[in-house]
């Protein structure tokens, strides 16, 4: 029995490395959020195609991940091991800090505010 992976496996190990890397980049949303208001309030209109490029990728990103986790039925960590072994943890650590990071941009008033 050979130990090379057929192309089915490759394919599918292929879909969930993307899919990995999609969700990790995707934790970091709200302190983009943040350089987003405060790089349009010096830039102006000058900004809003980059803006809007950037919440439609963000969307399909997003719809492309919960459709993976769906198929497989599985949590994203248990899916993100399967492809590499302690991938999962990463992905958890960088969930994490990407909550802790968004929870330090904005107070408890829950008004944003950009210096």
């Amino acid at each position: 029995m050979s130990d090379t992976p057929s192309a089915a496996a490759a394919s599918i190990r292929g879909s969930f490395l993307a899919a990995i890397f999609l969700m990790a980049t995707s934790a970091i949303g709200p302190g983009f959020i943040t350089q987003t208001a405060t790089f349009t309030a010096t830039l102006g209109a000058a900004f809003a195609f980059a803006i809007l490029a950037s919440i439609l990728i963000d969307f399909v990103v997003q719809l492309n991940i919960w459709r993976i986790t769906a198929l497989t039925r599985k949590r994203a960590y248990e899916t993100a091991n399967e492809a590499i072994p302690g991938a999962g943890y990463l992905l958890a650590i960088l969930v994490i800090i990407g909550g802790l990071a968004a929870g330090s941009v904005v107070p408890q008033s829950g008004v944003l505010h950009c210096r």
